[in-house]
């Protein structure tokens, strides 16, 4: 829902991880460049077919964050690829990863 930087953590006597966050600022709505609008499309026709989860998460199919993570969240990527494209800021170098 936010993004966040991690600071730190540690994990509690019985497992459980927690962590220091610092918020980062909300980014600005920016449309998704006109090369790309079929993933924006992509995602229309996807998303109703994962099931209830998307239901309630509000739609931006013209905004490119809200694409880019959507597709980070749902390709099968690595976890570690997926990380590298939740974290970029450049949403230009973002599209030609």
């Amino acid at each position: 829902m936010r993004k966040f930087q991690l600071r730190g953590r540690r994990v509690q006597s019985d497992g459980l991880n927690l962590g220091e966050v610092d918020w980062l600022a909300a980014e600005r709505e920016i449309e998704l460049p006109s090369e790309y609008q079929h993933l924006g499309q992509l995602l229309r026709k996807v998303l109703p077919e994962l099931g209830d989860f998307y239901q309630a998460v509000a739609k931006r199919f013209e905004d490119s964050a809200w694409v880019g993570y959507r597709l980070a969240e749902i390709l099968p990527l690595s976890l570690s690829d997926k990380q590298y494209c939740l974290e970029l800021d450049d949403r230009s170098r973002a599209w030609r990863a």
